[in-house]
């Protein structure tokens, strides 16, 4: 189950959304923190429903707050939809606290609307927080980073203990867990002990699981398959980003020539 987050300077960027009826849906490092895994952040990222009226709400919150643009791109509607990130920073008591606004997730194939339904409500210092579903937040963590894997172990990991014992819950999650669990242990105990394991992992077509159905594959076998799937994603995180990247580079280009030539 979610847990409690406690860092100060979130509650006020929270309160400021809440008081100018901005919809979000608070996500990574402190989602991560929220499901009470171990990661340490100074950050804050929304993915914030991308429509003029939000956006509207969005930029009085963030006049509200004194908060600053960091860099490219602005924040705009478009840009949002695309998926860009747009970034701030908001300073309290001397120190500063970066605030990161999304429009569309990478990796999330689904609208603002249907996540926010499926969204765990925290209740946090009087406020009641739309936490993403850990589905989601693990699609939005296979990144370039490879702190992010052992983030997503260990949450994944959780949910595994949190149903092994239920059957329903069982039932519900094996096919999701084949395609998400890191442990090679845990895949395995999957595949032989529990009803239809071996049957879903073998149609998941993900290498790791189809090993834990082997009599011969070893632990290492498996691993190894999840180091490769790793570096897989690693590199398509890395091919999603660069057109975002390309962009925002043209963007600085072009504030150069206009500095430049004053047009």
């Amino acid at each position: 189950m979610p847990k409690r987050t406690s860092e100060w300077p979130l509650k006020i960027v929270l309160e400021s959304l809440e008081q100018n009826n901005v919809r979000y849906i608070l996500l990574g490092g402190q989602a991560v923190v929220a499901y009470g895994a171990a990661q340490f952040t100074r950050d804050a990222d929304f993915w914030v429903k991308p429509t003029k009226k939000n956006l509207a709400c969005l930029q009085k919150a963030l006049k509200q707050l004194k908060a600053r643009i960091r860099f490219l791109p602005p924040l705009d509607i478009a840009y949002l939809k695309k998926g860009h990130g747009v970034h701030f920073r908001f300073n309290h008591s001397g120190q500063t606290f970066l605030i990161d606004f999304l429009g569309k997730p990478p990796r999330v194939a689904s609208s603002f609307d249907n996540a926010y339904s499926d969204t765990n409500r925290i209740q946090w210092h009087g406020l009641s927080v739309p936490l993403i579903d850990i589905k989601r937040l693990i699609a939005t963590k296979k990144t370039e980073r490879e702190k992010d894997y052992i983030v997503i172990k260990e949450l994944v990991d959780s949910v595994f203990e949190e149903v092994k014992d239920s059957k329903p819950l069982r039932n519900k999650l094996t096919a999701w867990l084949l395609q998400e669990l890191r442990t090679p242990d845990s895949l395995i105990t999957i595949t032989k002990e529990w009803k239809n394991g071996k049957q879903y992992a073998l149609q998941s077509g993900r290498e790791a699981a189809i090993l834990a159905c082997s009599k011969t594959a070893t632990n290492d076998d498996i691993q190894k398959a999840l180091e490769k799937e790793k570096e897989n994603l690693r590199k398509a995180d890395k091919e999603y980003w660069k057109p975002f990247r390309d962009e925002i580079k043209n963007m600085r280009k072009e504030q150069r020539r206009k500095s430049q030539t004053g047009k």
